[in-house]
C-alpha cells in the first residue's frame, strides 16, 4: 500500500503536466493525496524538477510555491519521493517528461512504475 500511494500521487502530478496550467498544481495533486493517505510529512521536496546537469537547481521547478504557468518546449522530471517512514524504506517514484513545442505532454519513459504485482 505504501508504494501503491506514492505511484497514485505521481499519476495525479502527471495529470497537471499541461501547457499554460500553473506549475503549483502538479505539486498540489501529489501533496494533497499524499495528506489525505497521511503520508505528507514522507514527501519533503517538489514534484517536479529538471531533467539536466542541475536537476533540482534549476530556476523553473514545479513546487506548492510555484508562480508560473507551464510553458511549450520544457522537460521536467516527475519525482514523488517519501522518505523516513518509520516502517519503510524510502520510495522514489520517478519519471521524465517533456512538453513539446506544440503543447503535448508525453513520458519519455515506457519504464512500469510498479514493478511487482
Amino acid at each position: 500500500a505504501f508504494l501503491d500511494h506514492g505511484i497514485h500521487a505521481h499519476e495525479l502530478a502527471i495529470t497537471q503536466l499541461v501547457a499554460g496550467k500553473p506549475a503549483r498544481e502538479v505539486d498540489l495533486a501529489a501533496r494533497r493525496y499524499l495528506n489525505s493517505v497521511e503520508l505528507s510529512q514522507y514527501h519533503t521536496y517538489g514534484v517536479g524538477h529538471g531533467i539536466g546537469f542541475t536537476e533540482c537547481l534549476e530556476e523553473k521547478t514545479a513546487t506548492q510555491s510555484s508562480d508560473y504557468d507551464l510553458p511549450t518546449g520544457v522537460a521536467i522530471m516527475i519525482d514523488v519521493g517519501l522518505f523516513g517512514h518509520p516502517l519503510f524504506y524510502g520510495a522514489r517514484h520517478e519519471d521524465p517528461f517533456l512538453i513539446s513545442h506544440d503543447g503535448k505532454t508525453e513520458r519519455l519513459s515506457d519504464l512500469p512504475m510498479k514493478a511487482y504485482s
